[in-house]
């Protein structure tokens, strides 16, 4: 099995800097290290390999600094890496860099692609998802156990879920993200590192990927940071002496009781009066919400998104519409969805619908939006 992992070269997050004029990471002077779940899928990607065979690749885009997270993974194992570095892709999105890298994998044409869920410098969690899209393949996301199969060329997955684990088997090629429960973290030794650097290490530029230089940074990026700001953490509580231990328990005890150790939680939710439809909104500034269903009900995370999308088309004179595909009974979470904030519920409704598909809800969705150019 040939095995492709994709891994980026991020700030220790102790470390990070932001530079407020640019929105970007100061990278400069910063210690860089390996996204440290994006070294679990390594590691996960060299225990499927000696267990199976095959080799390893790891790649990367970035500037020519991020050889040195390449020599690392080479340390811990990897066969092979390549660096997809060019000034033509600074600036790069999640969309722009998604495309750089699935240029590159269909010259490496792997059976799988491994990938951490998300980059602990953005946590965006798009990337290994828009390079299964580019590569027209299968994705599984959030993968915490991966075994090979008596069947060829197919995977068995375990993901996690709000809910708890999914069993999938995947055909290969795919793309697969992993968690940080995959596998145990380690770093390579000083004697791995020096191996790494003796093994191969390709350097592509956009030419070498047959980019074209509009897909790629600023102009390729329909995406960017607007705004930074600092998230300070504040504690609230009571410091308890130790020094008397049956004092220090009992004023635990009546601290915790005070403060709701044995309410009913599902009570204490927030509420909020919903927004009075608007008159005249406008119809160009629509806010959509798509529905989430669980056991035949609304996930709590869709009437969270219903909330902000009424503030939202306050602010803008706008509606909310809320989309929902299910099977023929999709009438009776109306009332609910009216409730919570959607001035309109636009329902594909049909047996096939009953059971989720991916390729069949993007494609609704997708025509959906063509059709009615909703604002966000």
């Amino acid at each position: 099995m040939n095995i492709t992992v994709c891994i980026k070269q991020t700030p220790i997050i102790s470390n990070a800097k932001f530079d407020n004029e640019t929105k970007t990471l100061v990278r400069d002077g910063v210690t860089l290290t390996m996204s440290s779940i994006d070294r679990r899928a390594l590691l996960e990607g060299l225990r499927l390999r000696d267990e199976v065979g095959g080799t390893v690749t790891v790649i990367t885009l970035g500037p020519p600094q991020a050889r040195a997270v390449l020599e690392e993974a080479m340390g811990l194992g990897a066969d092979t890496a390549v660096l997809i570095s060019d000034r033509a892709f600074a600036g790069s999105d999640t969309l722009a860099t998604s495309k750089a890298l699935a240029l590159a994998l269909k010259k490496l044409t792997p059976d799988l692609i491994l990938c951490g869920k998300f980059t602990v410098d953005s946590e965006t969690g798009q990337v290994p998802g828009e390079i299964a899209e580019h590569l027209g393949v299968p994705q599984l996301t959030s993968a915490r156990q991966i075994k090979p199969t008596n069947t060829t060329n197919t995977l068995w997955v375990e993901r996690e879920t709000d809910d708890g684990y999914e069993h999938y088997e995947v055909p290969l090629p795919a793309v697969i993200s992993v968690t940080e429960f995959i596998i145990a973290r380690r770093s390579a030794l000083p004697e791995e590192l020096e191996i790494g650097r003796s093994k191969p290490l390709i350097e592509w530029d956009i030419n070498d990927i047959d980019g074209d230089a509009k897909d790629f940074g600023k102009d390729g990026s329909p995406t960017w940071v607007a705004e930074l700001r600092s998230a300070e953490l504040e504690r609230q509580g009571t410091v308890i002496n130790g020094d008397d231990v049956e004092l220090a328990a009992e004023q635990l005890a009546d601290y915790l009781v005070n403060n709701g150790l044995f309410e009913d939680f599902s009570k204490r939710t927030a509420s909020f009066s919903r927004t009075a439809p608007r008159t005249n909104p406008d119809p160009k500034k629509t806010i959509w919400v798509v529905v989430e269903l669980h056991d035949e009900e609304p996930r709590p995370v869709t009437y969270e998104l219903l909330g902000r999308a009424q503030q939202l088309a306050d602010s803008l004179n706008g509606e909310v519409a809320a989309i929902l595909i299910t099977g023929p009974s999709g009438n009776k979470y109306v009332n609910s969805l009216a409730a919570h904030g959607a001035d309109k519920v636009y329902i594909a409704s049909d047996n096939r619908f009953a059971t989720y598909d991916t390729d069949l809800y993007t494609n609704i969705l997708a025509t959906a939006i063509m059709e009615h150019h909703p604002y966000a």
